[in-house]
């Protein structure tokens, strides 16, 4: 099981390493003479960063630091995330959305199969109109999904359950 929070010292190492193993690809890719695979990686990278910046416009800070920490924190999960920010989450919702997501990767993390890899996509999306969070744990699993219930401020639907995945939509005010 992941340590609950990382330090600064360990974000900025994990964050150092993931930026020199992206410029070791680029200079790889250069080095082979595949300049087209080296600009789209760097397209690749520049978007994902873009994409984690976005996510400051929540305001959230508990929010923000679980989603742009959690593929330290989960190493086995492979995360993908995808992010439509154009106003600032209400504080209301900082917490309870953490605690959402801490529960739900906890409850597949200690059951993941070593043999095949297992994806998780978080999707954020707020808007004036569309306050959703949609969680998907793509794998191989062999336990019942996670039951949660609504609370008086966010509502949680599973999108599907089947032995390959596991989707959650989180829809609030």
């Amino acid at each position: 099981m992941p340590s609950d929070e990382l330090t600064v010292q360990e974000v900025i190492r994990y964050a150092n390493h993931d930026f020199m193993n992206r410029l070791q690809v680029i200079k790889m890719n250069l080095d082979l003479g595949h300049t087209d695979a080296a600009k789209a990686l760097i397209e690749q990278y520049a978007e994902s960063t873009r994409m984690l910046s976005e996510l400051n416009r929540l305001a959230s800070p508990q929010l923000t630091v679980w989603l742009q920490t959690c593929k330290w924190r989960y190493p086995n999960l492979h995360v993908q995330m995808t992010c439509s920010v154009e106003e600032a989450l209400e504080a209301i919702y900082d917490q309870p959305l953490v605690e959402y997501l801490e529960k739900t990767v906890l409850h597949y993390y200690d059951h993941l199969n070593a043999s095949v890899e297992t994806e998780l996509s978080i999707d954020v999306m707020v808007t004036h109109n569309t306050k959703k969070l949609v969680v998907c744990l793509e794998g191989a699993w062999d336990i019942a999904p996670l039951q949660l219930n609504d609370d008086q401020i966010m509502r949680v639907l599973i999108e599907e359950a089947t032995e390959e995945c596991f989707s959650y939509k989180v829809t609030w005010q």
